[in-house]
């Protein structure tokens, strides 16, 4: 391929008044950019990198905006009038049906005809007409222009929440006249108090219950779940979610009024006020409601805001610390450096009370096992979430390419640790995320279920929304664990 320069007019390059509409009817654009296509010379077909370079100029366009291309390599501006007018035309006629095969709006690209000797130019997104086939010969040239419109969301959401749960529960079965203590494989505990069950209607419960958990605490389990993290539109960040389900022969039990249980989960992210929300199906979607009953009653122990407070005699002998607790620990301050076991008696140094920094140890320890510990009344879909700190900078991603209404988008931001819902635009051929962090790296999750049991095309990449408004899907054929691997390693780095 010939190397191929960008051109930007330093103006915008206006359609005559004079100029008309072809057949079709088409509206003339408002032309923002002038630029040159990348040809061969000669040649009138697509290569695979002229077909990617015009997937990338058309989603990089800002909507409402044309660029105009010219047809023609600089090699062959002196070629005869004939010999260009058909280049020109057949270049056209290959992009104009590459368009059509990528689905995009006809409203959003056209072919225009210039005669050489008329001021009169005519548009059309289909040249094969016979009343086009004479430009082809004559004397004129063919440009082409992309123009893409406003794609307006609608309400329809691209996830569709899969409730199913039986696969992932984890089963237990008590007495409930004693305390239920229930231990999930990650650790996390529910306490249930003894004698607190009861059937919706009022009867006490006596006979062994079931208790089944399935827990969802790793984004890409989250992810596969289609579960989201917004309550009435506004977006969470959460600390984990849970399904819950306790019965007795086959039938609902629930809390006695006045009595709660409790969940306790690993904290191990930064985010504070924490709440309890819980889950009901609005659109397709899980959404979460903040229960104000509930509440997160311990969250992260911060060590260094209350070891003043909890041990004021540490800060006077240990200013300045670093502490490890690998069997020994090591003191680093202004006037001290020396390694010492905790059981040392510090004779050197009466004023370095050792007890003091067993008590900040501890401390340090407690941070490292410290939890979310839920307290609620409610079971069924639980979540351990806070509503997202709003951010300077709010943009929209547009998301065109492999994508239908049938598909299945979301933006998971794993830092925030948000997943959040695409809407299916009005063209059905795109989808929109509005108002979501410009500045934050997240991963944009699109898969289409196929004919083909058990596969999807697929497509799982890192995107940074403020930079990347417009991305074009190109999704490949696989399976969901193809897609969870591909989620689960993608988001390792992040």
């Amino acid at each position: 391929m010939v190397p191929f320069k960008l051109f930007f007019s330093t103006s915008f390059v206006a359609v005559t008044a004079s100029a008309i509409a072809g057949a079709g009817g088409i509206t003339p654009k408002k032309i923002s950019q002038t630029m040159a296509f990348p040809v061969n010379p000669g040649s009138t077909t697509l290569t695979d990198a002229q077909m990617r370079f015009a997937d990338s100029m058309f989603n990089v366009i800002v909507p409402g905006e044309a660029l105009y291309f010219t047809l023609l390599d600089k090699s062959e501006e002196g070629l005869e009038d004939t010999k260009r007018s058909e280049i020109t035309f057949k270049r056209a006629e290959a992009l104009l049906q590459y368009c059509r095969d990528r689905k995009y709006s006809p409203l959003e690209y056209y072919a225009e005809i210039t005669p050489t000797l008329a001021p009169r130019k005519v548009r059309t997104i289909d040249l094969s007409l016979s009343s086009f086939k004479f430009y082809a010969h004559g004397r004129s040239l063919t440009g082409m222009i992309f123009c893409p419109l406003e794609h307006v969301a609608t309400s329809a959401t691209t996830v569709n929440f899969n409730a199913g749960v039986a696969a992932d529960e984890q089963v237990f079965k008590f007495n409930p006249a004693d305390p239920i203590d229930v231990s999930l494989t990650s650790g996390t505990k529910i306490t249930i108090p003894a004698s607190s069950l009861m059937y919706p209607d009022g009867k006490p419960v006596l006979d062994p219950v079931d208790v089944k958990v399935a827990e969802y605490l790793e984004m890409d389990a989250i992810v596969m779940k289609m579960m989201t993290t917004t309550s009435g539109g506004k977006h969470l960040q959460t600390g984990g979610m849970w399904h819950i389900d306790v019965s007795c022969k086959g039938q609902p039990v629930v809390m006695k009024p006045g009595h709660d249980y409790h969940i306790q989960v690993a904290n191990n992210n930064t985010v504070k006020d924490m709440k309890v929300f819980t889950g009901v199906m609005k659109n397709g979607l899980l959404d979460w409601q903040l229960q104000k009953d509930d509440e997160v009653i311990a969250g992260n122990v911060d060590v260094n805001g209350t070891i003043n407070a909890a041990i004021p005699d540490v800060k006077n002998t240990v200013d300045k610390r670093q502490l490890q607790i690998n069997g020994n620990i090591n003191v680093n301050t202004d006037n001290l450096n020396r390694n010492v076991t905790v059981n040392e008696s510090w004779n050197n140094n009466a004023n370095f009370d050792p007890e003091a920094v067993r008590k900040y140890a501890e401390m340090r320890q407690r941070r490292e096992q410290a939890v979310y510990d839920l307290k609620l009344n409610d079971f069924g879909w639980i979540n351990c979430d806070a509503f997202d700190p709003s951010t300077q900078i709010m943009v929209d991603v547009l998301v065109r390419g492999d994508v239908s209404e049938k598909t299945t988008a979301m933006l998971v931001y794993p830092k925030r640790r948000s997943v959040l819902p695409g809407y299916v635009c009005e063209d059905k051929t795109s989808i929109k995320f509005t108002s979501v962090a410009a500045d934050e790296t997240a991963m944009l999750v699109v898969f289409t279920e196929t004919e083909d049991k058990g596969m999807v095309m697929k497509y799982a990449h890192m995107i940074t929304p403020g930079k990347n408004k417009s991305v074009d899907v190109k999704a490949s054929k696989g399976t969901m664990a193809d897609l969870q691997k591909e989620i689960k390693t993608g988001m390792a780095d992040i």
